[in-house]
């Protein structure tokens, strides 16, 4: 069978792909004096150490976040509290108020501390403040004056007597 290569027009046989190669493979071995850190989950242990700093950071964070939380809720559940005692203790003052202002507490006020009575029929007085209505008409000359100022001065006349 005859081989044929690009570069040459020789159909012989090459043979020198079936020899044994006499080429030797140097493996260079470094010495190193420090040893080498055993791996975590493939990541050198610097950067298992700043992994581990942040998660801690970020616990605290939440931890810190979560007792501000309560500490506020406590305070909210503190004012809410007070605002509910102040709520019922303006309802109780409003009552008092009410009850203070009403009639009958004024009417009981003033007969035991002013010594007042209720009024009788027999103290009751009815003055007359409007004095009888009265028209005075200024003399005018009737003589001068036309006919019907005349009948109309006569009738005012007649009526203030």
């Amino acid at each position: 069978m005859a081989v044929t290569q690009n570069n040459t027009s020789s159909a012989a046989y090459d043979l020198s792909l079936f020899e044994e190669r006499s080429e030797r493979r140097t493996i260079k071995v470094i010495k190193n004096n420090y040893p080498t850190p055993s791996l975590l989950f493939g990541l050198s242990p610097v950067a298992v150490l700043f992994t581990a700093i942040i998660v801690v950071a970020i616990t605290s964070l939440f931890i810190y976040n979560n007792v501000v939380l309560t500490e506020i809720g406590a305070q909210i559940n503190t004012v809410a509290a007070e605002a509910a005692e102040l709520e019922s203790e303006h309802v109780r003052l409003q009552a008092s108020l009410e009850n203070k202002m009403s009639v009958k507490s004024i009417e009981t006020s003033a007969e035991n501390s002013l010594g007042l009575v209720k009024m009788d029929r027999s103290q009751i007085e009815y003055i007359n403040l409007a004095p009888d209505d009265v028209v005075e008409v200024a003399e005018q000359d009737l003589a001068n004056g036309n006919l019907v100022e005349q009948v109309v001065a006569k009738i005012k006349e007649y009526l203030n007597k």
